[in-house]
């Protein structure tokens, strides 16, 4: 069921990218305005958020009983194919589909490789890759935690986290501690974290309280987070439903932890959880260039970004199958020999 999850996030950041901040920001990614519905798009970009408490839950359950090298092993096999062939296909449209808004060189795309161009004073040339460092974070810490043997004590790892958080947020707003903790998007993993541990262990109290610690950090986050792009798009967000809207994702999460699909959808939603990290990774660049070759094509608005869509879509199932699926049990493999 959380596949299911995956992709209705993966799809709101695409309507984010697509219908709104494409043609809100000031270069001018898009030429497409979609103002109907644009007031709602721009709350896409919760997806963000959705998939930090998804790994927050993913990870607490795929780390059970793993060793730090065996954890890492997993996480590198995960992120790499999708991400390399994602630069590749960016590479690819630099060379084939040139455009003046679009400019890339070798050495940044080869920076890209590295998940960290900025160590090379190069820039993310996918926009995604941002949320990646985040998570790679993520994973280091827990390596460490379960290097120490102290992963399983979930609930003190939280609570410590969240105090960080709101100690950081709230008072030191120190860049170093910010970097180090994420304390910014911390509250969403713990809350994925604290999800996982209802599901395994059931409700009491310490649980219960934060839980509650981490929606109200998480939610205080999102108002900030669009106070931010509200500044940068010229727009405003509702910090009323941002607040419900977080209250619905954890819900949502929360459900699917104890709902079982029937028999006939999971093959179809398995193919769709499959698709999501590509599909994550490659729709904004990809749909930007194709809105910039149909202009003037006479295509409605409405039609490019179906078909954008689609196409991104197919894209992305092209890179689960053709290389994900293939090279993550071969490059897993690889590296648990060598080590």
């Amino acid at each position: 069921m959380i596949d299911v999850v995956r992709i209705i996030a993966a799809l709101m950041v695409l309507c984010f990218h697509y219908l709104f901040r494409g043609h809100a920001s000031i270069e001018g990614y898009s030429p497409l305005a979609f103002p109907d519905i644009a007031p709602i798009a721009q709350y896409g970009y919760l997806g963000v958020p959705w998939f930090f408490m998804i790994s927050g839950l993913v990870i607490a359950y795929s780390s059970a009983n793993r060793t730090p090298s065996q954890f890492v092993i997993a996480r590198i096999s995960r992120l790499l194919p999708s991400a390399w062939a994602a630069i590749i296909l960016l590479f690819l449209l630099f060379i084939f589909v040139p455009l003046p808004l679009f400019r890339a060189n070798l050495y940044s795309l080869l920076a890209n490789f590295t998940f960290l161009p900025q160590a090379f004073q190069q820039p993310l040339e996918i926009g995604s890759f941002w949320t990646i460092q985040i998570e790679v974070i993520f994973y280091i810490w827990v390596a460490v935690l379960i290097r120490f043997g102290v992963w399983h004590r979930s609930l003190y790892f939280v609570a410590v986290w969240l105090t960080i958080c709101l100690l950081n947020n709230a008072f030191l707003h120190n860049q170093i501690l910010h970097y180090l903790f994420i304390t910014r998007e911390g509250p969403f993993f713990c809350l994925g974290i604290l999800l996982y541990r209802w599901r395994q262990k059931g409700m009491d109290w310490p649980t219960l309280l934060l839980m509650e610690i981490a929606f109200v950090l998480g939610a205080v986050n999102l108002m900030r987070e669009g106070i931010k792009i509200g500044v940068v798009y010229h727009t405003n967000y509702n910090i009323w439903i941002l607040v419900g809207a977080l209250f619905v994702m954890t819900a949502i999460l929360a459900a699917f932890l104890h709902l079982r699909l029937p028999e006939r959808w999971q093959r179809f939603c398995y193919i769709m959880g499959g698709m999501t990290y590509p599909l994550y990774l490659i729709h904004e660049a990809l749909g930007y260039r194709l809105f910039w070759l149909w202009q003037g094509s006479g295509l409605s608005a409405s039609l490019q970004f179906i078909l954008a869509a689609s196409i991104a879509m197919a894209v992305a199932f092209v890179i689960w199958v053709g290389v994900e699926k293939p090279l993550l049990p071969r490059l897993r493999k690889g590296l648990l020999d060598s080590n």
